[in-house]
């Protein structure tokens, strides 16, 4: 049972015979550079694994991944952190622009917003836990 395929026909013509032999050869070129900067990288000779490597970025491309701002920081978490440090300042300065210092109504409002920026700065610690969390488990997954 050992047979041996024969073409009838050939698949290519030869001038794209010819120019898929130049870029096979182009391509292995790169490759070998490659494989060759990574060994060098890791201070040993071109291995498998080097090899390896050079192929599947030259098959899928470099994976620089980097990640984005709100990758790193959720819209929510951003938002949360503006509401925080806007009723915070709120809080803050409102003594200073109250008209009549001591009337005991200042300290309340004071209160409610340094009330307000708390929820909020809870809700940062929530959400930044969150996006911690499934980090952790996407690096253990893969």
């Amino acid at each position: 049972m050992n047979e041996s395929v024969v073409r009838a026909e050939p698949v290519f013509s030869i001038s794209l015979e010819k120019a898929l032999d130049e870029r096979m050869e182009a391509l292995r070129r790169q490759v070998e550079r490659r494989a060759e900067e990574i060994a060098g990288e890791g201070g040993g000779p071109v291995d498998v694994a080097s090899l390896g490597l050079a192929l599947d970025e030259a098959l899928n491309g470099r994976q620089r991944w980097r990640a984005g701002f709100f990758e790193l920081f959720p819209p929510f978490t951003c938002v949360c952190a503006a509401l925080c440090l806007a009723f915070a300042a709120f809080g803050l300065l409102f003594p200073l622009l109250d008209p009549i210092p001591g009337e005991g109504k200042s300290s309340a409002l004071v209160a409610g917003f340094l009330d307000i920026a708390k929820i909020f700065a809870g809700a940062i610690v929530g959400s930044t836990s969150s996006v911690v969390i499934s980090a952790a488990r996407s690096r253990r997954s893969g």
